[in-house]
């Protein structure tokens, strides 16, 4: 892990949250589904989750690589330029 990224801990912590709520929902589902409970909720949020879990992942990649300096000074556009 990166310390001079103070996010990517955030990120990391994030990830490991979401990865527990995907496991407990994953049992709920399958719980629901033995009991023959409609698990389309369950479904639709382990969805969501896992959605989530690929952008915090995302999100850590783009923490760690390094930064490219800019050929343009902040806040100036290649359209800016005289």
């Amino acid at each position: 892990m990166r310390t001079d990224f103070p996010d990517l801990s955030a990120v990391e912590r994030a990830i490991n949250q979401c990865e527990k709520q995907i496991a407990r929902e994953t049992d709920r589902l399958v719980k629901q589904t033995k009991l023959g409970i409609d698990p389309s909720a369950s479904r639709r949020l382990l969805f969501a989750y896992h959605e989530s879990l690929m952008a915090l992942k995302r999100a850590k990649r783009v923490l760690e690589k390094p930064v490219k300096a800019s050929p343009f000074p902040v806040n100036q556009s290649p359209s800016d330029r005289k």
